[in-house]
């Protein structure tokens, strides 16, 4: 890496509606909604996005103001592929944060 290091970060977000139905698996809606963002995650990376952010929640419905335990199953060991996936973004964040970068939208 060259001794002046570059402060600005091209950044993506991406945020869709559900995939599927709430009738569905918790698990087959996490597939569905992995498998819709795959592309968008590598049209990114092809327009030169270094950090990518998802809505809240992304591989289920926004359930929060549910009481339904159903929701209980979408919780998920780390590391699996949400995790994994949102994993990768809290060490991209610090090193802004060490090296003085700054978000700018473009």
């Amino acid at each position: 890496m060259s001794k002046e290091m570059n402060n600005k970060v091209k950044c993506g977000l991406i945020q869709m509606s559900l995939k599927g139905d709430t009738s569905m698996s918790t698990d087959e809606i996490r597939d569905k909604m992995i498998e819709a963002h795959l592309p968008m995650i590598d049209e990114a990376a092809e327009q030169g996005v270094q950090l990518l952010c998802f809505q809240e929640v992304f591989t289920q419905p926004y359930f929060c103001p549910s009481q339904d335990k159903k929701w209980y199953d979408s919780a998920e060991k780390i590391p699996e592929p949400a995790s994994f996936i949102a994993a990768v973004v809290a060490p991209l964040l610090s090193a802004l944060r060490l090296h003085g970068g700054c978000v700018e939208a473009i």
